[in-house]
This record gives C-alpha cells, sequence and structure tokens, in this order.
C-alpha cells in the first residue's frame, strides 16, 4: 500500500465551467499531516514533474510542456512558485503571505489553470501553427 492516498481532481463535464481551465493534476496528500491548504513555499521534484506544495500535499501530473513557456529566464509556472511564498522583508520586517483567507484553495488552482490555461495551450497552440505555417524564418 502506498504512503500517499490519491485523487484525481476532475469536474464532471457541465458542472463547473472553470474546470475546463484546469489541468487534472493528481494530488497526493501525506497520511497522518493535518489538511493545510496554506503554502509556505513550493518546490518542484528533481525530475519536475510534481510540485511539492507544503508538508501535506503535492501535486502530481506536472506536464513537461509547461516549462517550454517562458517568462525571461524562467518557465511561467517556477515564477509562480518563486513568488509566491511567505517571506518577511528583514528591513521593515512586513510580511508578505500569498494565502488567501476567503479563498484557501487559491494557490492551488492557479497552479492548475497556470498548467492548462496559459503554459500547456500556448505551448501546443504554438506548435500546431508552426506545423500549418512554418517555423518563423523558413
Amino acid at each position: 500500500m502506498s504512503a500517499f492516498r490519491s485523487r484525481r481532481w476532475r469536474t464532471p463535464e457541465g458542472t463547473d465551467p472553470a474546470a475546463a481551465l484546469e489541468w487534472p493534476l493528481v494530488k497526493r496528500e501525506t497520511p497522518g499531516a493535518p489538511m493545510d491548504w496554506r503554502v509556505k513555499k513550493m518546490r518542484l521534484t528533481a525530475d519536475k514533474s510534481a510540485g511539492i506544495y507544503n508538508d501535506w500535499l503535492t501535486l502530481e501530473g506536472i506536464p513537461s510542456e509547461v516549462f517550454a513557456y517562458r517568462l525571461g529566464n524562467c518557465s511561467a509556472l517556477e515564477w509562480v512558485i518563486d513568488q509566491y511564498q511567505v517571506s518577511t522583508d528583514s528591513r521593515s520586517s512586513i510580511t508578505s503571505d500569498p494565502n488567501r483567507a476567503d479563498d484557501p484553495q487559491y494557490i492551488v488552482r492557479l497552479v492548475r489553470e497556470l498548467a492548462k490555461a496559459v503554459s500547456l495551450d500556448s505551448v501546443i497552440g504554438a506548435t500546431l501553427v508552426e506545423s500549418q505555417v512554418g517555423a518563423p524564418g523558413d
């Protein structure tokens, strides 16, 4: 038996229009760890196929195409992982906390939407256009 429980997040067709915008990541919960939607600092696994959200939750099934969509020197997903973390400014002692009390699953949903709507659709769309029109400079 696995040390993790696994659930695939899928919303049946027609029940939630936003579901079409989200990539169906697999959620792995650590048994015995208390349920916690707060993120302190996310990180990717070595093979970048999963994101460790916190001690309780890991998001698996990140498609490799997500990393082809770049914002400067990193992918959009890597930028979100870098920016969406709790941090405290050393000079002012002001804490920046991306977690929302009114929507605790916001960051998880953002990662799912990013994987689907921004990165994957853009890369696949660009590939389809290139295959039909030709690559720039051809």
